[in-house]
């Protein structure tokens, strides 16, 4: 992550921690036990923390749409090596085809939905799809960030999604908390993944490796990865508590605390 990012991250833990929570407690804003998610200090600095997150990543994103959207007013970046020379692509025939990627696009775009209607049953069609589509978006922007700063700023990017969809799903649908769930899940999960591939594929590039060689042995790796850790996961449900003491998902706790819309 680099110094600035971890320095960020205790600083936050020293104020959040030593000084926000036991003030909290004391002024009666988090009566409750220092590590309850509701009453205490732990959900009281979760409101804060999310709140700085959020305007932290809606400025970044804004930054890079203009700079994205400013390059695309260029006829072509201009790509320099160490030595002064124009980086050259691979090779077409190492090069995933146009009809490659269309395929798999079209057809993980209808496998999702599939699987989100078996899955949670009567979230309208068209939620899904405005999901899906923000995922493709949020991805770009998340990928352009991970290059720039060696962060993918992911969580935001999911909770950018989830406000949306709190603008667009009416309240008086049963699902709503579920929607917004899925909605900020597929947006993080494609920037994500995107954010990962483009860091495998820009390491084989400067290896030299084939794109299309690296792009099967992602689609061998996903599928084992999928069966695998579904497994991996039943296994830690049957022995621990989850959410529990040992494992109590904080990051779960972000994304439901702030958007219970009932």
């Amino acid at each position: 992550m680099g110094f600035p990012t971890t320095m960020a991250m205790l600083v936050g833990a020293l104020l959040g921690w030593g000084i926000l929570g036991p003030v909290a407690k004391a002024k009666g804003w988090a009566p409750g036990e220092i590590g309850d998610w509701k009453t205490g200090g732990r959900g009281w600095i979760l409101w804060v923390s999310l709140g700085i997150m959020l305007a932290d990543c809606l400025v970044g994103l804004t930054v890079i749409t203009i700079k994205a959207l400013t390059s695309l007013n260029q006829h072509r970046y201009e790509r320099i090596d160490g030595d002064g020379k124009e980086e050259e692509d691979a090779p077409k025939e190492q090069r995933v085809s146009l009809q490659t990627t269309l395929i798999g696009l079209i057809g993980s775009t209808v496998l999702c939905v599939i699987a989100v209607k078996i899955v949670f049953g009567g979230i309208p069609l068209y939620a899904i799809i405005i999901a899906i589509g923000l995922g493709l978006v949020l991805s770009v922007l998340g990928v352009r960030a991970l290059g720039e700063t060696d962060l993918n700023p992911v969580s935001g990017i999911g909770k950018v999604s989830q406000l949306i969809f709190a603008v667009i799903i009416p309240r008086s649908n049963a699902k709503t908390i579920i929607i917004n769930l899925i909605a900020g899940g597929i947006a993080e999960a494609g920037a994500q993944q995107a954010g990962d591939l483009m860091q495998d594929l820009k390491t084989g590039h400067l290896l030299g490796a084939s794109p299309k060689v690296q792009f099967y042995g992602q689609l061998i790796g996903s599928l084992w990865s999928a069966i695998i850790s579904a497994g991996i996961y039943k296994l830690y449900t049957r022995v621990y508590e989850i959410p529990g003491p040992l494992f109590q998902i904080p990051t779960a706790q972000v994304f439901t605390t702030p958007i219970d819309l009932s």
